[in-house]
């Protein structure tokens, strides 16, 4: 089996992205923001690991699953 590498060359978007999802991870862990509904902490948080998500998933479709549909 191939062994995914990240790209070389990351997009701005993307790196800015990334530093997003850390900042809300942090800021959802830590509760930095105090508000109302205490579910909101665990949203932000949970935004922030879509975000990685989403990430890696481009990632993972680009290195894996697209090399596999042009074999074919």
């Amino acid at each position: 089996m191939n062994s995914i590498h990240p790209n070389k060359t990351i997009s701005r978007i993307w790196a800015v992205i990334l530093i997003l999802s850390l900042f809300l991870i942090l800021a959802g862990t830590f509760e930095f923001f105090q508000f109302d509904n205490p579910k909101t902490n665990n949203r932000i948080s949970a935004l922030g690991f879509i975000l990685q998500v989403a990430y890696y998933g481009k990632e993972y479709y680009y290195k894996v699953i697209l090399p596999k549909k042009k074999r074919r």
